[in-house]
């Protein structure tokens, strides 16, 4: 049985993106623009959920999905083309779109007599949906030989923390990222209270429902600047 995959957020508002800005106090005299920063803020997040999406899935699975793609995709072309009764499902499927067609064009047939008498549209679309299938086809046997892509360097949450919310602080405060520490060597800094705060704005916990750490920021921040990779990514094979 195949599990669900869940990754909510909460979409980042112009009030939680204010309350943002306030928290991280970052030492810039730029005036940021809240709605640009919601805009960059949620655009990313909406990655990072597909990012963990794609992540979950196993490369078993990805393998089946492509065999299945490629051998559909080869008898759908088949079908249309060199079966028996690609002369009467192409003029069905050209009425049919004649029926659908809503900007006034029409489609008209006429008929090959070669070996096989098969019907052909002479118009662009379906020639260019024929094609398309058997394209999907060669692709789809190419990728299984080639085999899905391995999993990425960096998780997703590092990537969102490590990567993507470091470049947003820099565009928008124009200071660089840094992650430094307070007084009784704790993990401070306003690039890690921007992070911080932003993960607390898209309630974007830890598996077990608990908040990131300071100290588990820090160390994804610092992972990324260094290119740590995570087991099982190409970049961690290739050291071994």
């Amino acid at each position: 049985m195949q599990r669900e995959l869940r990754h909510p957020y909460k979409q980042i508002t112009v009030e939680s993106a204010a309350d943002i800005v306030l928290l991280t106090r970052a030492p810039t005299r730029r005036r940021v623009d809240i709605d640009y920063l919601v805009a960059q803020l949620n655009n990313r997040l909406h990655e990072y959920r597909q990012l963990c999406l794609n992540d979950g899935r196993s490369r078993a699975e990805a393998l089946k999905l492509l065999k299945l793609v490629a051998s559909r995709a080869k008898a759908l072309d088949a079908t249309l083309t060199k079966s028996r009764f690609s002369s009467t499902l192409a003029p069905a499927l050209v009425a049919a779109a004649n029926r659908l067609d809503t900007t006034g064009k029409r489609f008209s047939n006429f008929v090959d007599f070669d070996r096989s008498p098969v019907w052909r549209s002479n118009s662009l679309e379906f020639i260019r949906a024929r094609r398309a299938i058997r394209h999907l086809s060669a692709w789809a046997e190419e990728a299984i030989k080639v085999g899905p892509p391995t999993r990425p360097t960096h998780s997703p949450i590092e990537t969102l923390v490590g990567v993507w919310l470091p470049e947003i602080y820099q565009e928008h405060f124009d200071v660089p990222f840094g992650v430094g520490t307070a007084g009784d060597s704790s993990a401070d800094g306003p690039g890690l209270r921007f992070v911080l705060a932003c993960l607390k704005a898209a309630s974007i916990t830890r598996s077990d429902g608990g908040c990131y750490s300071a100290e588990t920021v820090r160390t994804y921040c610092s992972g990324a600047r260094k290119g740590r990779a995570r087991r099982g990514s190409d970049k961690s094979r290739k050291k071994i």
